[in-house]
């Protein structure tokens, strides 16, 4: 096998109509990459579809597991990965040919442990296409400056949590694994890789292509699931509760995490099973306890309107929650 740079992690589920983009834009880069394709249990044909490629690709290596999640996934394909650097992709996005060419290039002048890049989000029927624009980068050292960075580039509408714009070295990886059976694995494990990263560099450029499906209501419901992100936002909390400098932006994580479950309720609906008025009276108190300083991030200014008018009244926030739920419980 070809002596490759990265390892590049897929884990897939039932994307069979959006697979082949993914592989083929992985398959194009300037710099050869190991591909593991990870069929985490697939019930359409996505795992034959990983076999085709396996054995038209030397580069490529499957593997097929029981359902376990996407945490499961990954951490099946970091078992396995040959490289000192790793990446993921997720199956039904893609990415720039030059991708991982630019990330191992940065990796080797600044000696990073973590590389960052930005990516775009694209819908069905979007032409999007990124073009070349005025790179910056930043590299950060020093763990408080590292994670205090994360955080607060948490808010953005370009957030820092995702895996899939960034490679890691390897070794990272000893002692910490994703989270199985946690939605939202990315958030937390982030943070503890960059706890043991020397060096946290990230650029501007544009190189993921982020896909959105279209969510019907139906869909779109908040579920019992949305309250690991939640969770994701407490386990925050308890990471920084100890540091001067980071306990404030803790809080102000977990006060986003909320803001974020409880627009989502209020757009789509629950699960019969969720209590939304304990949802509301547990979130307001808290998105209020981080209020001032999302304010001040990276958060948009129309989200924060809507943040001020919801924490203004939990009642009122209550009645207008009963009332978009019946609505959309008649529909």
């Amino acid at each position: 096998m070809e002596n490759y740079s990265i390892s590049v992690i897929v884990p897939v589920y039932n994307t069979e109509q959006y697979l082949s983009r993914c592989v083929d834009s992985l398959l194009k880069q300037t710099l050869p990459v190991q591909i593991i394709l990870v069929d985490d249990g697939s019930t359409d044909k996505s795992g034959e579809i990983c076999d085709g490629y396996a054995e038209k690709n030397q580069c490529i290596r499957v593997i097929h597991k029981e359902n376990g999640g996407s945490s499961s996934a990954k951490n099946a394909g970091i078992s396995v990965a040959e490289t000192d650097f790793v990446g993921f992709v997720d199956s039904d996005d893609w990415v720039t040919e030059d991708m991982y060419e630019y990330l191992n290039r940065l990796q080797t002048e600044y000696q990073a442990d973590v590389v960052q890049i930005e990516y775009v989000t694209v819908t069905d029927g979007d032409s999007t296409v990124i073009r070349p624009g005025k790179e910056t980068v930043i590299c950060l050292e020093g763990q408080d400056d590292i994670l205090e960075r994360y955080l607060l580039d948490g808010m953005k509408p370009v957030k820092s949590y995702s895996t899939c714009t960034k490679i890691y070295k390897k070794s990272l990886f000893e002692g910490t694994k994703f989270p199985e059976g946690q939605s939202y694995d990315d958030v937390t494990t982030n943070y503890d890789l960059l706890t043991k990263a020397k060096r946290y560099l990230i650029s501007n450029k544009q190189c993921y292509y982020y896909y959105i499906r279209e969510v019907s209501i139906t869909k779109g419901l908040f579920r019992s699931s949305d309250l690991d992100y939640v969770l994701s936002g407490e386990q925050i909390v308890s990471r920084t509760e100890n540091s001067p400098r980071l306990k404030s932006l803790g809080i102000m994580t977990l006060a986003r995490f909320h803001f974020t479950n409880l627009c989502k309720l209020l757009k789509f609906g629950c699960e019969p099973a969720i209590d939304y008025k304990e949802q509301i009276r547990r979130s307001i108190p808290i998105i209020r306890s981080g209020m001032s300083d999302l304010l001040k991030s990276g958060m948009k200014l129309d989200r924060k309107v809507v943040m001020l008018g919801l924490c203004l009244n939990i009642k009122l926030t209550t009645f207008f929650a009963k009332r978009r739920i019946a609505k959309l419980n008649a529909n």
